[in-house]
């Protein structure tokens, strides 16, 4: 294990869309284990059911670790801590969005949050009861390939997004003044 004093020093990967540099355990993590999933993707390696977990845990690990380096590259931005602590990936999406769009428009956006909602209960389901077949892990993994180019290649924009104002808003997170 490597003690929190060598943490910054030990986390450090490059984009692999790009050449900015992340110093994040959580992104080095994600991008180690993806490697592992690739290869179960692709069949190289048998496909057992908790590689569903491990994939769920890798977009959890992927988004925290956007989080992260962005309040790390950014000092007027506040990163609530709490949110490094959910296990709900459209929650985390959510935020991920705030800094970095998550989608390029509203429906997708949407469709997102509502798969990642799905996902999420199907992993606490992967760990306690139920388990998952290779088509379930692939459909996960996908969506997990289309996010990870996405993000990274907006996190090689130097403008980064506007975090006053989220630019898609759902309906729970409108005030309506009742």
């Amino acid at each position: 294990m490597i003690s929190e004093n060598n943490y910054k020093k030990e986390h450090v990967i490059q984009n692999p869309f790009g050449k900015k540099i992340f110093d994040s355990g959580l992104i080095l993590h994600a991008e180690e284990s993806y490697k592992v999933l690739k290869k179960v993707y692709h069949k190289d390696i048998p496909f057992i059911s908790d590689y569903y977990s491990m994939m769920v845990n890798t977009f959890e690990r992927m988004y925290k670790g956007i989080l992260e380096e962005y309040a790390n590259n950014n000092p007027k931005y506040h990163l609530n801590e709490s949110v490094m602590y959910t296990h709900h990936l459209d929650l985390l999406a959510k935020t991920v969005d705030k800094v970095i769009p998550v989608m390029s428009n509203r429906n997708q956006y949407r469709t997102l949050l509502n798969s990642l909602s799905d996902i999420s209960i199907g992993y606490t389901k992967s760990r306690y009861s139920d388990f998952y077949e290779y088509e379930d892990f692939a459909s996960v993994y996908r969506l997990f390939e289309k996010q990870r180019k996405y993000l990274y290649s907006n996190m090689e924009k130097d403008k980064p997004k506007n975090n006053n104002k989220p630019k898609y808003r759902e309906m729970d997170d409108i005030d309506f003044g009742y």
